[in-house]
């Protein structure tokens, strides 16, 4: 494939992602407003804000891995892509796991809710709300590293459209559970 095809199409790719993003943003909104009210949804920001910092712990090992392995890619040198690939993913589920762990330690003890000065959300739904949206946050890191492969490969848009297939059906399900009266 030419690299001006290969520039399109990684273009497209990218643009489709930004308006899956604003698409997505702006009708779930009113969905939440709807069906929560101002009070709920904004302490569900509240809580996803919070756990949102957890994003970090990745401490830039996926950009660095990508780069690695884009030049091992690059020479030819594919025992030693392998090799980066596999032990940057098993770093990657080491720290996940423990970030899981005192995640799950921190919001089963620590009262959150009261912190924050809930009025809506109780305490035991802080800690499964808070648990559920760092499990996705987490797994996101994992998952950025898979990504990284299409980059490495020269097939980013693939990459990106696994990422905007992941997105629009995470928003898609969002939409659903909430007007369907999930909490």
């Amino acid at each position: 494939m030419s690299k001006t095809r290969r520039l399109a199409k990684g273009l497209a790719a990218t643009l489709l992602s930004q308006v899956i993003s604003i698409v997505g943003n702006i009708v779930l909104v009113p969905v939440f407003l709807s069906h929560w009210g101002e009070l709920r949804y904004g302490e569900w920001l509240m809580i996803y804000a919070a756990v949102a910092y957890m994003t970090v712990v990745d401490f830039g090992l996926q950009m660095y891995v990508v780069n690695l392995l884009s030049q091992a890619f690059t020479r030819g040198a594919m025992a030693d892509y392998h090799r980066t690939l596999h032990s940057a993913f098993r770093m990657s589920l080491a720290i996940c796991a423990s970030v899981l762990v005192v995640m799950l330690l921190a919001f089963a003890v620590l009262p959150i809710g009261d912190w924050l000065d809930f009025a809506v959300i109780e305490h035991g739904a802080v800690a499964w709300i808070a648990t559920l949206l760092g499990l996705q946050l987490l797994g996101a890191i994992p998952q950025g590293q898979i990504n990284g492969v299409y980059r490495t490969i020269g097939e980013y848009h693939r990459g990106v459209m696994v990422g905007n297939v992941q997105r629009a059906a995470g928003f898609a399900g969002t939409g659903v559970v909430v007007a369907l009266g999930g909490g």
